[in-house]
């Protein structure tokens, strides 16, 4: 039964992370850059460190978070509804070119890309 319940809201997820975090998405480009001088918080987590750039994607946090709620008991991870999301957020992630999944950048003329 719990598959049941996680299909939509799964489905949900994947079709909301498609429209606000693709590369290309209307959203996603008008949505202001938060942060301050190294890191920015939001729309993208990013910490530029050295001349390297460590981008914390949205579905490495959501499987953390998806891992998390099968060992606690948050109240907010519990629900079924909120493991869909998650789900739907990570596999929308994963769906994305491989080139658009970089965790490191290095814009340094001696680091191979």
């Amino acid at each position: 039964m719990e598959i049941l319940s996680l299909a939509p809201s799964a489905a949900l997820g994947y079709l909301t992370f498609r429209a606000t975090t693709h590369p290309d998405a209307k959203i996603r480009k008008s949505l202001p850059n938060i942060g301050l001088k190294r890191v920015q918080i939001f729309p993208i987590i990013r910490i530029n460190i050295f001349g390297k750039t460590i981008h914390f994607h949205h579905w490495i946090n959501f499987s953390f978070l998806l891992a998390l709620s099968g060992f606690t008991s948050i109240a907010i991870l519990d629900h079924h509804f909120t493991r869909g999301l998650l789900l739907g957020g990570i596999i929308q992630g994963l769906t994305l070119p491989r080139g658009n999944r970089r965790i490191f950048s290095c814009k340094c003329s001696y680091c191979i890309n």
